[in-house]
């Protein structure tokens, strides 16, 4: 009597862990477009209701409508691991090893989008997102209509080398004159 039991439970286990849930907005840093808020502000980034949403924890939301988007770009930077008045003392160390101490860099990707507001006038705006979900926020924003001067790159197969059909053949025996 059990048995069955176990297996409907086993069952429904299985199928919740692997239920897809939506996934959750990226977190963003505004770097600079946002005439409203300070430079640095951490909040999230989604596509709601035909705008991109910055809405940070304790600031005002910020919406920018995307028909009004002209262009969406992406790119990739660096910022220092150790920052802030640490950062700027470790340039002092001792032998030069403030100096390899900034080495020590992380990756973050780079969102930057150019948009006319109701009155006609261009803005731009810059984001700093985690490595890998600027691509995300690129694709939903085309999705919903938003313009772009580079296309998005999808991933490109691992394997593919050269051409499927060409086939590399070794080189007959030549004998050579001297």
């Amino acid at each position: 009597m059990y048995r069955p039991l176990r297996w409907l439970l086993l069952l429904l286990c299985a199928c919740a862990a692997f239920a897809q849930n939506a996934p959750a907005p990226p977190q963003a840093t505004h770097v600079l477009g946002i005439e409203v808020m300070k430079h640095g502000v951490k909040g999230t980034l989604q596509t709601k209701d035909g705008n991109l949403v910055f809405s940070p924890s304790n600031a005002v939301v910020a919406q920018i409508p995307v028909a009004g988007i002209e262009d969406v770009s992406i790119g990739a930077d660096s910022k220092r691991t150790v920052g802030g008045p640490i950062g700027t003392l470790t340039m002092f160390g001792p032998y030069g090893s403030g100096r390899f101490i900034s080495l020590f860099r992380e990756k973050l990707d780079v969102l930057t989008i150019s948009f006319r507001d109701e009155n006609g006038a261009l803005h731009g705006v810059i984001f700093s997102l985690p490595v890998g979900a600027a691509k995300g926020v690129k694709k939903d924003l085309l999705a919903a209509g938003a313009k772009s001067s580079t296309p998005l790159e999808e991933a490109k197969p691992a394997d593919a080398k050269g051409a499927p059909d060409q086939k590399v053949t070794p080189a007959a025996d030549k004998k050579e004159d001297k």
